[in-house]
């Protein structure tokens, strides 16, 4: 195996074939949503409409990987070995928002807008949290914009992160 013409870069196409196989996994992911939202202008404030917009949403997740089967063997030499991963999920939101013009069109603020919105949501899996967000648009002259936001999040893991099946990887990071 180890001939001058290996070194040199000729592989025997019967040796190529056994060790250069593909290596092929498949994934399926499905995702069924629902959403249902609503806005538009709820009132008339001195300097706009005061806009608002609630919904609610529904989502179930399903997700299965299944890597080579060499992989699942353990078989691919210096490279990785993988389970199947299967998992799945199912999340519950509602949010409502507002938006209200305080300023417009007078001296030093032809623009002050603030924005209000909060979100409330709730995983099968991981729980559930409420998340806000307060902004406010300000536009002292039609040159200049400021906007300032606070707020939290919150972000569930992935089904894949969650459901991970046993892996391991060996090749280095020093070439990705």
């Amino acid at each position: 195996l180890l001939g001058a013409a290996f070194l040199g870069g000729t592989v025997d196409e019967a040796y190529r074939n056994y060790v250069w196989q593909p290596v092929t996994g498949h994934t399926t992911f499905d995702e069924i949503a629902f959403s249902a939202i609503a806005d538009g202008s709820l009132f008339s404030l001195p300097y706009g409409k005061l806009r608002g917009a609630v919904g609610v949403e529904y989502r179930t997740d399903k997700f299965t990987d299944t890597p080579s089967q060499d992989s699942i063997d353990d078989n691919l030499y210096n490279f990785t070995s993988a389970g199947i991963t299967h998992g799945k999920d199912a999340v519950r939101e509602v949010f409502a928002e507002i938006e209200a013009p305080l300023l417009r069109g007078v001296s030093f603020a032809q623009d002050l807008t603030l924005n209000v919105s909060g979100r409330y949501t709730d995983y099968n899996s991981y729980g559930s949290e409420e998340t806000f967000k307060f902004g406010l648009n300000y536009e002292p002259f039609t040159w200049l914009k400021l906007r300032g936001t606070t707020g939290t999040s919150f972000r569930a893991p992935a089904i894949f992160e969650q459901y991970l099946a046993p892996t391991s990887g060996f090749l280095s990071g020093q070439s990705d």
